[in-house]
């Protein structure tokens, strides 16, 4: 007895192409993830750093005098610590070290112990259009003029400088606060591409 029905299977090349197609696709949608992953990472990063100089900018306005958040590298982590004027002359590395311009806040690790951003470079080139500079992977990572202290006036304006960050892989970005504003501001970072630059 013979069967009328019309079920077709499917053939075994009907299938080995369809599963190529889509491991083609999830090849391709997989590197965009962690891009965007990445780059989630590096904006909370710069979010938290933001909300450390704010916080600071605030208490410089509220006292009427300057006050300062310095970095420093503890072991192989960047620490932030708080300073207050002590003596009318603004924040100062000299007067942190003397103890004139006293600690306000101990110094606390960044970003904690979570996630893959830290302050830091890559093993890569970066070039920063804003400066139109080269930055290599052994430059300091905190900048504000030639220390690691970013001072703030009570009219809110403070020490001009930036923060590298990187993802741990070759991604990177720079908090960028402005001096005469105290704004503080996120730009993600391209590779050199060429040697010419």
């Amino acid at each position: 007895m013979e069967s009328n029905s019309s079920a077709r299977g499917v053939s075994l090349i009907e299938l080995l192409v369809s599963v190529a197609i889509i491991g083609l696709l999830a090849a391709i949608s997989v590197p965009s993830l962690t891009q965007i992953s990445r780059k989630r990472e590096l904006r909370g990063a710069a979010a938290e750093l933001r909300s450390i100089f704010r916080e600071i900018r605030m208490r410089s306005v509220a006292r009427g005098a300057n006050s300062a958040v310095k970095f420093r590298m503890i072991g192989e982590v960047w620490h932030y610590g708080f300073f207050d004027d002590g003596d009318g002359d603004g924040v100062r590395n000299e007067d942190i070290l003397s103890g004139v311009d006293p600690m306000t806040r101990p110094y606390r690790e960044v970003f904690g112990s979570t996630g893959k951003v830290r302050i830091g470079l890559p093993g890569i080139a970066l070039w920063d259009a804003e400066r139109e500079e080269r930055i290599e992977p052994d430059a300091s990572p905190v900048r504000f003029n030639r220390s690691t202290l970013c001072s703030f006036s009570p009219n809110g304006s403070s020490t001009p400088g930036s923060i590298y960050l990187t993802d741990g892989a070759d991604g990177a970005a720079v908090v960028v606060v402005y001096g005469t504003t105290g704004k503080v501001r996120l730009k993600m970072l391209a590779r050199v591409v060429a040697e010419a630059r």
